[in-house]
């Protein structure tokens, strides 16, 4: 019980003002992501919780139960080639993709683009979030 307790206390019971919203722009060769996510994990030596928010036309936006708590972050950046999407405008691919029936060819999966330097083996500098900072905007430019 006590541990419970104080995980509640680290984690659940900061107050609101300890999350913040960051939102910003990606680029990639000059390019915006039109693809892609963003990771937000624990650097070393840190507790804080990764999360995770999709890039769409070159914007993300960490905000609500993805909003980032104080602490430290490695960034992890994926962009991804055009491929099987859930959209509703590919609906129709991807219900031709589940139904293995289906004489409709199959759209190619999605492609990871970028070097592992921008993710898995990130060389990106780490990300600190301070508190009470309500709202961060920061961008990446990555080449």
């Amino acid at each position: 019980m006590a541990v419970l307790t104080l995980a509640l206390l680290e984690y659940g019971c900061s107050g609101d003002n300890d999350f913040m919203v960051v939102r910003g722009e990606v680029s990639y060769q000059g390019a915006p992501i039109e693809d892609g996510d963003i990771k937000f994990v624990h650097a070393p030596g840190t507790q804080t919780p990764t999360r995770s928010e999709m890039i769409k036309q070159g914007k993300y936006e960490a905000s609500g139960r993805g909003a980032l708590l104080a602490g430290t972050y490695r960034i992890e950046i994926r962009a991804y080639t055009e491929g099987l999407r859930r959209r509703a405008a590919d609906r129709s691919l991807y219900d031709a993709n589940v139904n293995l029936n289906s004489d409709t060819p199959k759209p190619e999966p999605r492609e990871q683009v970028q070097p592992d330097s921008y993710n898995r083996d990130t060389e990106l500098e780490l990300f600190s979030v301070p508190a009470g900072s309500g709202s961060i905007t920061r961008n990446f430019q990555l080449e």
